[in-house]
Protein backbone atom coordinates (compact mmCIF):
# COMPACT_ATOMS: atom_id res chain seq x y z
CA UNK A 1 0.00 0.00 0.00
CA UNK A 2 2.91 2.23 0.69
CA UNK A 3 4.42 2.00 -2.42
CA UNK A 4 0.89 2.55 -4.30
CA UNK A 5 0.67 6.08 -2.23
CA UNK A 6 4.22 6.62 -3.64
CA UNK A 7 3.48 6.80 -7.22
CA UNK A 8 0.87 8.22 -6.53
CA UNK A 9 2.57 11.34 -4.90
CA UNK A 10 5.08 11.26 -7.71
CA UNK A 11 2.57 10.98 -10.59
CA UNK A 12 0.92 14.12 -9.04
CA UNK A 13 4.25 15.88 -8.42
CA UNK A 14 4.72 15.41 -11.90
CA UNK A 15 1.60 16.82 -13.28
CA UNK A 16 1.52 19.87 -10.92
CA UNK A 17 5.16 20.67 -11.75
CA UNK A 18 5.68 20.24 -8.01
CA UNK A 19 8.74 18.77 -6.05
CA UNK A 20 8.48 16.04 -3.51
CA UNK A 21 11.17 17.26 -2.16
CA UNK A 22 10.09 20.87 -1.94
CA UNK A 23 10.64 22.65 1.98
CA UNK A 24 7.60 22.54 3.47
CA UNK A 25 8.45 25.28 6.59
CA UNK A 26 10.44 28.45 6.25
CA UNK A 27 12.92 29.63 8.25
CA UNK A 28 13.77 32.93 9.24
CA UNK A 29 15.21 34.99 6.35
CA UNK A 30 13.40 37.17 3.18
CA UNK A 31 11.82 35.50 0.54
CA UNK A 32 9.97 36.08 -3.28
CA UNK A 33 7.56 33.47 -4.89
CA UNK A 34 6.01 33.92 -8.29
CA UNK A 35 2.13 34.23 -8.20
CA UNK A 36 -0.02 33.23 -11.53
CA UNK A 37 -2.43 34.20 -13.56
CA UNK A 38 -1.72 38.03 -13.17
CA UNK A 39 -4.05 39.80 -10.68
CA UNK A 40 -5.24 43.74 -10.19
CA UNK A 41 -4.48 45.48 -7.18
CA UNK A 42 -7.17 44.90 -5.28
CA UNK A 43 -6.94 41.51 -4.69
CA UNK A 44 -3.29 41.81 -4.58
CA UNK A 45 -4.36 43.89 -1.19
CA UNK A 46 -6.67 41.27 0.11
CA UNK A 47 -3.97 38.73 -0.14
CA UNK A 48 -1.12 41.14 1.95
CA UNK A 49 -4.60 41.14 4.47
CA UNK A 50 -4.92 37.58 4.61
CA UNK A 51 -1.17 36.99 5.07
CA UNK A 52 -0.71 39.42 8.02
CA UNK A 53 -3.16 35.95 9.88
CA UNK A 54 0.20 33.93 9.51
CA UNK A 55 2.33 34.32 12.93
CA UNK A 56 6.12 34.86 11.94
CA UNK A 57 5.54 36.12 8.72
CA UNK A 58 5.90 40.24 8.38
CA UNK A 59 6.36 42.65 5.42
CA UNK A 60 4.09 41.02 2.65
CA UNK A 61 3.84 42.61 -0.41
CA UNK A 62 2.30 41.41 -3.31
CA UNK A 63 3.60 43.35 -7.04
CA UNK A 64 1.21 42.87 -9.59
CA UNK A 65 4.15 44.20 -11.91
CA UNK A 66 6.19 41.31 -10.95
CA UNK A 67 3.30 38.64 -10.49
CA UNK A 68 5.14 38.02 -7.06
CA UNK A 69 4.75 37.65 -3.63
CA UNK A 70 7.74 39.16 -1.34
CA UNK A 71 7.57 38.85 2.35
CA UNK A 72 9.48 38.19 5.63
CA UNK A 73 10.02 35.19 7.92
CA UNK A 74 11.07 36.63 11.30
CA UNK A 75 14.24 35.61 13.10
CA UNK A 76 13.58 32.70 14.86
CA UNK A 77 10.07 31.67 13.54
CA UNK A 78 9.17 29.18 11.19
CA UNK A 79 6.00 28.63 8.51
CA UNK A 80 4.38 26.56 6.85
CA UNK A 81 4.64 26.66 3.07
CA UNK A 82 0.66 24.86 2.78
CA UNK A 83 -0.56 27.39 5.70
CA UNK A 84 1.18 30.51 3.15
CA UNK A 85 -0.43 29.06 0.15
CA UNK A 86 -3.99 28.43 1.63
CA UNK A 87 -4.09 31.89 2.78
CA UNK A 88 -3.65 33.14 -1.03
CA UNK A 89 -5.99 30.29 -2.02
CA UNK A 90 -8.29 31.64 0.14
CA UNK A 91 -8.30 35.47 -1.61
CA UNK A 92 -7.92 34.05 -5.03
CA UNK A 93 -9.19 30.30 -5.44
CA UNK A 94 -7.16 30.22 -9.16
CA UNK A 95 -3.99 31.65 -8.02
CA UNK A 96 -0.92 29.31 -7.82
CA UNK A 97 1.88 30.15 -5.74
CA UNK A 98 5.95 29.54 -7.00
CA UNK A 99 8.22 27.88 -4.71
CA UNK A 100 9.55 30.94 -2.49
CA UNK A 101 13.54 31.80 -3.12
CA UNK A 102 15.59 32.99 0.16
CA UNK A 103 16.22 36.43 -1.02
CA UNK A 104 19.95 38.16 -1.13
CA UNK A 105 21.10 34.67 0.23
CA UNK A 106 24.92 35.79 0.54
CA UNK A 107 23.81 38.22 3.03
CA UNK A 108 20.95 35.74 5.15
CA UNK A 109 22.73 33.56 7.40
CA UNK A 110 19.77 30.82 7.27
CA UNK A 111 17.72 28.85 4.37
CA UNK A 112 14.88 26.96 4.02
CA UNK A 113 17.02 23.92 5.68
CA UNK A 114 17.03 25.57 8.73
CA UNK A 115 21.29 25.16 8.99
CA UNK A 116 23.35 28.20 9.49
CA UNK A 117 25.83 28.93 6.22
CA UNK A 118 28.68 27.92 7.84
CA UNK A 119 26.91 24.71 9.66
CA UNK A 120 25.97 23.79 6.12
CA UNK A 121 29.35 24.18 4.63
CA UNK A 122 31.02 22.24 7.29
CA UNK A 123 29.07 19.02 7.08
CA UNK A 124 29.16 19.43 3.14
CA UNK A 125 33.31 20.36 3.17
CA UNK A 126 34.65 18.14 0.12
CA UNK A 127 37.73 20.20 0.01
CA UNK A 128 40.93 18.26 1.03
CA UNK A 129 42.36 19.40 4.52
CA UNK A 130 45.31 22.33 3.59
CA UNK A 131 48.88 21.24 4.32
CA UNK A 132 49.99 23.29 7.38
CA UNK A 133 53.45 24.86 6.98
CA UNK A 134 54.52 24.10 3.55
CA UNK A 135 56.66 26.76 1.00
CA UNK A 136 56.47 25.78 -2.42
CA UNK A 137 58.49 29.24 -3.00
CA UNK A 138 60.78 29.51 -4.91
CA UNK A 139 62.83 32.01 -3.24
CA UNK A 140 63.84 30.13 -0.04
CA UNK A 141 61.32 27.03 0.21
CA UNK A 142 61.92 23.58 -0.14
CA UNK A 143 59.04 22.85 -1.93
CA UNK A 144 58.41 19.81 0.67
CA UNK A 145 55.48 19.92 2.80
CA UNK A 146 56.99 19.91 6.57
CA UNK A 147 55.43 16.93 8.75
CA UNK A 148 52.29 18.12 10.90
Amino acid sequence: MKSKNLLVAIALASLTGTSLFAATRLTAGKYQASITPAMDSKTADQIEKSLESIQGLTSADVSTKNQSLSFKVEEGQSIDLAQLRDAVKAVAPDAQLGQPQLKDADKSTRGTSGMSNADYNAAHDTHSPKMQGSDTSPAGGTGEASPR
